[in-house]
């Protein structure tokens, strides 16, 4: 079982021919799951049509923060993950400045609502390169696929564009001891991309680690999602979320 996931996740990879031999001895990984909670906040929202200002600038909304981890991982070696993670948030407000999709046209000024929708799943492989006193940072890379669905409404007006896309990203982690069971944690990944189109998903935290094996972490959570294809057809769409959340490792 365990060699077979490996090999599954691995295969999503570009560099997975150079994660062979060692890497792949599995003899020693456990299996491990993070379930996370918390409240997720929007600093900022940027939905607008082709070469047009943003329409819901200022609009803000509070949404649940929930998220499933499982990883196989064994100390100072090759750690495997797969992460669901749903994101759904309601806003309503006036629209901050005209917005136009497919010849119709939303007013400044109007009341309307947005649902925005940013469910994703990624597999994720990273490893040590680089130890020393109590600290670690790990490297890697993930591939994510993430829906996105935008529903603005306004009176009897209505614009929604839902899309699928997969992109790569680059996996970044580090862990610094901080005495007896507390240790601190960044988790990040992200991909740079050209016109605020891209993901980013960052932790930064505390960690416990009970003597039962498991752990609580608790800290803040980054993400930022964006789509902007600057066409007729298609709303841009650039939503940071900021999120405070408890994850439980078991």
């Amino acid at each position: 079982m365990r060699h077979r996931l490996a090999l599954a996740l691995l295969a999503l990879f570009p560099a997975a021919p150079a994660l062979a031999g060692d890497w792949l001895d599995l003899s020693q990984h456990r299996w491990s799951f993070v379930a996370e909670g918390g409240a997720t906040f929007t600093p900022n929202v940027d939905i607008s049509g082709a070469h047009q200002s943003n329409a819901t600038n200022g609009w803000h909304t509070v949404a649940p923060d929930l998220r499933a981890e499982a990883w196989l991982t064994a100390p100072g070696a090759l750690w495997l993950g797969i992460v669901a993670q749903p994101l759904n948030a309601d806003f309503r407000a006036t629209l901050t400045n005209p917005i136009s999709l497919n010849g119709q046209t939303l007013q400044k000024g109007q009341p309307a609502t947005l649902n925005f929708q940013f469910p994703s799943i990624r597999a994720t492989a990273n490893y040590p390169v680089w130890s020393e006193g109590g600290m670690e940072l790990r490297l890697g890379g993930s591939l994510i696929a993430r829906y996105a669905s935008n529903t603005l409404k306004s009176g009897a007006n209505r614009f929604q564009i839902n899309n699928v896309l997969g992109l790569p990203l680059l996996d970044v982690e580090a862990h610094a001891a901080l005495g007896g069971p507390w240790s601190a944690l960044i988790r990040l990944d992200g991909l740079p991309a050209e016109n605020g189109t891209g993901v980013l998903d960052g932790f930064a935290g505390v960690r416990y680690d009970f003597e039962s094996g498991q752990a609580l972490e608790v800290g803040t959570r980054a993400f930022y999602g964006g789509y902007v294809p600057n066409t007729t057809n298609q709303l841009n769409n650039r939503v940071w979320f900021q999120s405070v959340v408890a994850r439980l490792v078991f």
